[in-house]
């Protein structure tokens, strides 16, 4: 009797042994039940399926707004990669005006630097979208 209540597959069905020991010792007159059966057992309370898959359902959604978040910063890492890039052609583009300039002042009879000067500003709000 002892093996069959307190098999797993009556604790599955549901069958609360200690209470059925209780009943067992009334019915034959025991005066002290907790001196013959052993204290009661704390049950664990498993997490039921339904508990179970919400709690997956959490994780799956963590990790899914882990890796967007994963996704964002590789992007604003590439935009931030493209801008200094931007900023580089810029510059070398400039550089490249400033030379030409020298370059044509120094072989030019006198100086026209107002000239130059405003033709590089032109280039530079070109590069950069502004206006002088």
């Amino acid at each position: 009797m002892v093996q069959t209540l307190d098999s797993p597959s009556a604790q599955a069905a549901g069958v609360d042994a200690r209470a059925v020991y209780e009943n067992f010792f009334k019915a034959l007159n025991v005066e002290d039940i907790d001196a013959v059966l052993p204290p009661p057992q704390p049950q664990e309370v498993q997490p039921s399926v339904d508990e179970k898959m919400l709690q997956l359902q959490a994780h799956a959604l963590e990790v899914n707004a882990d890796q967007e978040r994963v996704k964002a910063a590789q992007k604003d890492e590439e935009l931030d990669i493209k801008r200094r890039e931007s900023e580089v052609k810029i510059s070398e583009t400039i550089s490249r005006a400033l030379k030409n300039i020298a370059d044509a002042e120094a072989s030019e009879v006198g100086t026209q630097m107002s000239l130059y000067k405003s033709e590089l500003e032109a280039i530079q709000a070109d590069l950069t979208g502004t206006d002088t």
